[in-house]
């Protein structure tokens, strides 16, 4: 009896942080998502477009970013975008968990010739 309620203790607990921990990752993995599309189509962008969107993408998907840790870099048609941040995550009632995340993105833009599709 004692054995079996222990092994329940530990399914809800699991189960606890599974569903704290599930709605943070999957709102990271859309963030780098939606900024990967956005380095794609940077083009000849300003970085501080680039930033100012980058924030509006963090706050469209609950991700805490500080304006000031989000760099941008280009080599020729090479795009980077760095944005790390952390978030306090309570896995267990009475422990809360920092995750810190480096969002990182890096894309090479391509530009096609118009009728050519090279």
């Amino acid at each position: 009896m004692i054995k079996n309620l222990f092994k329940l203790a530990v399914f809800l607990l699991i189960a606890n942080a599974l569903y704290q921990f599930g709605p943070v990752w999957v709102h990271h993995y859309q963030f780098k998502q939606a900024l990967n599309e956005m380095a794609l189509e940077a083009g000849d962008v300003p970085d501080s477009a680039i930033v100012d969107r980058v924030m509006e993408l963090a706050q469209d998907n609950k991700v805490p970013i500080d304006r000031d840790a989000v760099q941008v870099q280009r080599r020729r048609q090479h795009v980077t975008i760095d944005a790390p941040y952390a978030e306090v995550v309570r896995v267990l009632p009475g422990y809360d968990y920092t995750w810190r995340v480096q969002v990182h993105v890096e894309v090479w833009q391509t530009k096609t010739v118009p009728g050519t599709g090279k």
